[in-house]
């Protein structure tokens, strides 16, 4: 291109409607005779992608260091910037920062398929057709942890079965597998740690790594090399409380399956971000990224014991492979939220005031640095990103010209909505299940809607923290129980383990994220929310509750200090509450919930106030009980 810019514009076919993105589990198990083409052509490009010098701008490496280390600036945008611009995370930003990131990806990617792999001059001529409508039809696959709660199965071997476009035959053919771990290389082909390439260096615990790491001890032999515990992932994504099938137990289908449900956000900014918003909403403290957060630390075993990842650290989380369809998911949820009825009035509205002083916060027109969209040079920003299907992909469930088809009326939400329960309306099942088939029968025969009044209580817990309590913005994890903690077991194995969340975060003095330090340094505070009401509900069946009202369930948490928090650091180690005064607080609300009994219609949730807290003495004296009432509102019980 004249202008020497890279333009990233996804991947557009001529005459072709933009191809879906698939979910990677359904897509890596099919039998069809394109999905095997396009695996082994993505496995093949990948790999291709990962040994080009890492000095080169188009590299994976290049391109994963966009989210973090090294500190070099990408597309002739200026180090200012890359200091201070390319860091998304707790901000309305979040979402659409990583859609171009994503088709820049997918682009380059799809490139060299087409360039590289059936471009080079051994590749048969006789399947060349075939394979380039193959590769036009591909899209990056999405890695669905909310619906099957386990590693992608295509990230989950050292080694992979492809097929060979050499062979005449359908004998696959096993190859090291490039979604397993990312291995560094020198120009010459001989493997590289990351603290040995001059500017391009990374230091900060990763400068022995030749390889990237799941659920690894930080130092051993395994993390230089680079290994994945798969089965370490697939049991941090299950959980909590996956050793106790027999319990209900809370799943990302949980939060995933709140994110999307009706009215449960009333403007952009808490469905974005965990940047703490004062909207009075207290069922707004979830949100897209804390879903995000979660993903990164079970991924890399960030949680609780000395075991840790690439993924469980911003700065270098990119280098690792899953990082893209962990991305790609994130992103599916954001487009469908978009196309609930009623979400598209919220597209970045309400934008946070300006300070008097200090930088400016991100809004719809901030721009998306590095990312080109044209030879002139402009930056996309969030005006630009909001249809995904201008970077030439979609996904199924956002079709709405599917939607339409054999719909009377055109009504495409009705479709949407029993997708929605289909997939992540574990919550509501388990409601509709507590009555026997003919209870409901009865109830829909009578003409009820929904559940009974007295089935309608929701609980929540939400946690307001700062981000950069320790260290400078050390990631560390905050779980919550109701009921003993036994030491010696993992937490998320034990029946009183109620869920966690991750801050996501490195030292922003180490990691020279500028965005980091200003918001630490404007006291930014995060929220996140752990659903509870299926947690409450096992003790209810286990008549350890005799009553589910919110004055029951207050004194319930108060008896015994019944309700207790913990923090773990990214080393495993106990951190007390108090290192993360003053902004830390905890606090139980109470709403209504709605579940209807037809599957096309989503729960709501609503009116949620806080009901019990985690007192300020609990934590250190001096913290007063109006922060809470600022914070959470008046108590109710």
């Amino acid at each position: 291109m004249s202008s020497g810019h890279y333009i990233v514009t996804g991947i557009k076919i001529p005459g072709q409607k933009p191809a879906y993105r698939k979910d990677v589990d359904v897509w890596y198990d099919s039998e069809d005779e394109e999905s095997r083409i396009q695996v082994s052509l993505y496995i093949q490009a990948l790999s291709f992608f990962q040994k080009i010098d890492y000095t080169d701008e188009k590299s994976y490496f290049r391109i994963a260091a966009i989210h973090g280390k090294p500190r070099v600036p990408w597309g002739d945008t200026t180090h200012e910037n890359k200091q201070k611009n390319f860091c998304s995370h707790a901000q309305v930003t979040f979402p659409t920062w990583h859609r171009p990131y994503l088709a820049l990806y997918e682009q380059r990617l799809h490139e060299i398929m087409i360039d590289d792999i059936i471009g080079n001059e051994t590749f048969p001529e006789s399947k060349k057709a075939e394979w380039t409508a193959a590769a036009n039809k591909w899209r990056l696959p999405y890695w669905d942890y909310a619906h099957n709660p386990r590693i992608a199965k295509i990230a989950e071997k050292k080694y992979i079965n492809i097929l060979d476009q050499n062979k005449e035959d359908d004998e696959p053919t096993k190859v090291l597998n490039p979604m397993w771990s990312y291995r560094l290389f020198d120009k010459d082909g001989k493997p590289i740690t990351m603290g040995k390439l001059g500017e391009y260096s990374i230091e900060d615990g990763y400068q022995n790594c030749h390889g990237t790491s799941r659920h690894v001890i930080p130092g051993s032999k395994d993390w230089g090399e680079g290994f994945s515990n798969s089965s370490g992932v697939t049991d941090l994504i299950a959980n909590p409380r996956a050793l106790n099938p027999t319990k209900g137990g809370l799943t990302i289908e949980n939060f995933v399956g709140r994110l999307l449900a009706r009215d449960y956000f009333k403007s952009w900014r808490p469905f974005a971000s965990t940047r703490y918003v004062e909207t009075g909403e207290g069922q707004e403290w979830l949100s897209l990224e804390q879903i995000h957060n979660y993903i990164h630390g079970a991924t890399a075993g960030s949680f609780e014991s000395k075991t840790n990842g690439h993924m469980g650290n911003p700065t270098v989380s990119a280098f690792d492979p899953i990082f893209w369809i962990h991305h790609c998911f994130i992103d599916r949820l954001c487009a469908i939220w978009q196309l609930v009825p009623g979400n598209d009035e919220h597209w970045f509205d309400n934008p946070e005031k300006p300070p008097s002083q200090g930088p400016k916060p991100h809004d719809i027109k901030t721009k998306l640095y590095p990312f080109r969209k044209n030879e002139i040079g402009d930056y996309y920003n969030s005006a630009d990103c909001e249809h995904w299907t201008e970077f030439g992909y979609d996904y199924e469930d956002t079709d709405i010209e599917k939607f339409k088809q054999g719909l009377s009326g055109g009504d495409t939400s009705r479709e949407l909505y029993r997708n929605i329960n289909s997939l992540y309306g574990s919550e509501r099942r388990d409601f509709l299940g507590m009555f026997s088939g003919s209870d409901a029968a009865g109830l829909v025969a009578g003409g009820a809607k929904f559940l009974p009044k007295d089935l309608k209580y929701d609980y929540v817990v939400n946690v307001i923290y700062d981000r950069y309590a320790i260290n400078n913005g050390e990631s560390y994890t905050i779980h919550l129980f109701i009921g003993d903690i036994d030491e010696t077991q993992a937490f998320a194995s034990q029946e009183s383990y109620v869920g966690c969340i991750f801050n996501f975060s490195s030292p922003y003095d180490t990691s020279g994220c500028q965005n980091c330090r200003e918001q630490a340094e404007e006291n930014i505070h995060c929220v996140g929310q752990v659903p509870l009401t299926r947690r409450l509900l096992d003790d209810l069946q286990a008549e350890k509750l005799d009553a589910f009202d919110p004055e029951r369930i207050a004194n319930y948490l108060e008896e015994g200090a019944r309700f207790k928090v913990r923090v773990r650091n990214s080393q495993g180690a106990d951190v007390p509450l108090a290192t993360l005064e003053p902004t830390f607080k905890v606090a139980v609300f109470a709403g209504s919930a709605e579940y209807s009994f037809d599957d096309e219609v989503l729960p709501r949730y609503e009116g949620h106030t806080v009901i019990w807290c985690l007192t300020p003495q609990q934590i250190q004296e001096g913290n007063q009980q109006e922060d809470y009432e600022r914070l959470f509102g008046t108590m109710e019980a």
